[in-house]
């Protein structure tokens, strides 16, 4: 079977996850609230980033958005040009491409990206 395959797979069925759990997450955690999961090491917090990497350019979602068309693009590129029999490369441009199609969808119809892990 070609390597190739598993990309749509992994990339349909991470941004379902990554679009359930952030559902999820916000359903249960309030805006600003702080869920200690080991205390000093890893939280869970609801935020909005309008921004990019670490709040960088906040505001500035339709640039942001085209960028991760763009991104698409490589990431289709960077498939296209994997050797057929290759699995992992596929796979992880399938995960890539389902956490930019998460962050895309919650930038055009959320007004930002929705995290809740720190």
């Amino acid at each position: 079977m070609n390597g190739r395959f598993w990309f749509l797979p992994v990339a349909i069925l991470g941004t379902v996850a990554d679009l359930l759990t952030k559902m999820i997450a916000f359903s249960h955690i309030a805006e600003g609230e702080v869920v200690p999961v080991l205390p000093d090491i890893f939280q869970l917090v609801h935020s909005v980033n309008t921004g990019g990497l670490f709040g960088m350019m906040q505001g500035w979602t339709f640039f942001l958005a085209a960028m991760t068309v763009i991104a698409f693009g490589v990431i289709i590129w960077f498939l296209l040009h994997t050797p057929a029999g290759e699995r992992w490369t596929p796979i992880a441009l399938g995960f890539i491409a389902a956490g930019a199609a998460g962050n895309f969808y919650d930038r055009i119809f959320c007004g930002g990206v929705h995290d809740f892990m720190t």
